[in-house]
């Protein structure tokens, strides 16, 4: 009996795939530049999570928000064997801050400014580490076939057969110390750090987005699969890259549709507000990236106290940003969706009844039969 995997099982997954990163690709090509930004601010933020969440922390969505503005830590209890979450985010933001793309670079730029999280007792140590696992991942995409290359998964095969030759990358074996008391010894096992897949997702998903073209390249969460290490079957391993592709580019369209809708409620026009206003530059970075506080908004965008105040005071009288109150401090964030604060208004009610209006109609029809009837008589002659 063959215990090779069914060829038309596999054959439907990969065609799911790539139809997929199709339609995020097409969709892309198509979008508004205000459509780009509210995106890549979303892109960034699921980047910046997912690698934190790959390296062991626990914590919700606020939670990471909060810590990004420098209001809380991060979790109550950070996994020893983790990776300072800052450095790591550090990393990223300086990596993405240097792409070609305008819109991520500026995006990530100004990220970096908004980053006031607290560094833990590593220090320099951990961002050097960050940093090389950035470079380490660098290197390994370098390998891979041209950018040139318009078949995704035929990139993402190579991806993961240099995976499973990767030191860097690949998965690290548990130690263990030995406890003495006074008559028993305990063996415990002491936990590895995760695999830093993130760095490959992000650099991964770049060169896909420049193997395609697009407009606007972006990490790719997912990508990587770490059961690809344990693959010694080089088919298998190679099948592996559909998967991650259907799982990144699924989210990734997702966003879009998000972003797209976003977009429209953020640039719609709004009586009374000028058009040289920048209040839809504030509401994009909170419909993208998320909650930030009025400090990180400042910098962000380069403006007053008094300006970003103004700003915000205007999309709170259309009660489009609600408040968290966290260490004393503020998070804004988008309060509804576009659905929510858009709803259609109710038609005017009619000033004629409906049997009035059944007459009119009756009415009509009855001339047009007579107009029609006298178009059809004989033509009549002029008597002198």
């Amino acid at each position: 009996m063959s215990l090779r995997p069914d060829n038309d099982r596999f054959k439907a997954r990969d065609a799911d795939a790539v139809m997929t990163f199709g339609q995020l690709c097409g969709a892309l090509s198509y979008c508004s530049e205000a459509t780009l930004r509210v995106f890549a601010g979303q892109a960034l933020r699921h980047a910046l999570i997912s690698a934190l969440r790959q390296e062991g922390h626990a914590f919700t969505d606020m939670r990471f928000h909060a810590w990004f503005a420098g209001l809380t830590t991060l979790s109550d209890e950070s996994p020893r064997h983790a990776r300072d979450p800052r450095s790591v985010c550090s990393a990223i933001l300086t990596e993405l801050a240097n792409w070609d793309d305008a819109i991520v670079s500026q995006l990530a730029e100004q990220l970096k400014t908004a980053l006031l999280a607290p560094l833990d007792s590593s220090g320099h140590n951990a961002n050097a580490e960050a940093h090389r696992i950035v470079e380490a991942a660098r290197m390994l995409v370098r390998g891979l076939p041209s950018a040139d290359s318009p078949a995704p998964l035929s990139d993402l095969a190579a991806l993961h057969d240099a995976l499973a030759s990767s030191i860097d990358f690949a998965p690290s074996e548990r130690t263990t110390t030995r406890l003495a008391f006074a008559n028993r010894q305990f063996d415990v096992a002491i936990p590895a750090p995760q695999a830093p897949l993130w760095a490959i997702d992000m650099l991964a998903g770049r060169h896909l987005c420049d193997g395609q073209g697009l407009r606007i390249a972006f990490p790719m969460p997912g990508l990587a699969r770490l059961e690809a290490f344990g693959m010694t079957d080089g088919l298998r391993r190679r099948q592996s890259g559909a998967p991650g592709l259907l799982e990144a580019a699924g989210k990734m369209l997702s966003q879009l549709r998000s972003a797209h809708a976003l977009a429209s409620f953020v640039h719609a026009p709004v009586p009374g507000r000028r058009g040289s206003s920048r209040a839809p530059m504030l509401m994009e970075l909170l419909a993208g990236f998320g909650p930030l506080r009025s400090r990180q908004i400042e910098t962000m965008l380069g403006a007053s106290r008094l300006g970003v105040t103004g700003m915000i005071e205007s999309w709170e009288a259309q009660g489009a940003i609600g408040r968290t109150t966290i260490s004393g401090s503020h998070l804004l964030e988008l309060r509804a969706t576009p659905r929510d604060l858009q709803r259609p208004t109710a038609p005017e009610p009619s000033a004629f009844s409906a049997g009035a209006l059944d007459d009119y109609e009756a009415s009509l029809e009855a001339i047009d039969r007579l107009l029609a009837r006298r178009n059809n008589l004989p033509p009549v002659d002029d008597e002198d």
